[in-house]
């Protein structure tokens, strides 16, 4: 998992203590199922991401973007990496 979603999430099991489930004999608490989730939600973004790259093609993505009314347009010289960025260079 991402540094990032972990950091984001770390903290939830020690600030929320609200019990939520009990499974098996363990109390689950609200930090530990919303842990879970920023977890599980980065791992389908990333992999949903990852199904598009794979299945479209990067040359399409860009020329998707490049299109009328493409707001990413707008973000593309500053949230990009270097490689989506040479899309947009004309």
């Amino acid at each position: 998992a991402s540094p990032f979603a972990i950091m984001l999430g770390i903290f939830n099991p020690l600030l929320d203590q609200t019990p939520q489930v009990h499974l098996l004999g363990v109390t689950v608490t609200g930090g530990w199922v919303s842990f879970t989730s920023i977890l599980l939600r980065f791992a389908l973004t990333v992999s949903a991401a990852l199904v598009l790259v794979a299945s479209t093609g990067l040359p399409a993505i860009c020329w998707g973007l490049q299109q009328p009314g493409s707001a990413a347009r707008v973000h593309a010289t500053t949230a990009f990496p270097s490689t989506l960025r040479d899309c947009f260079d004309n």
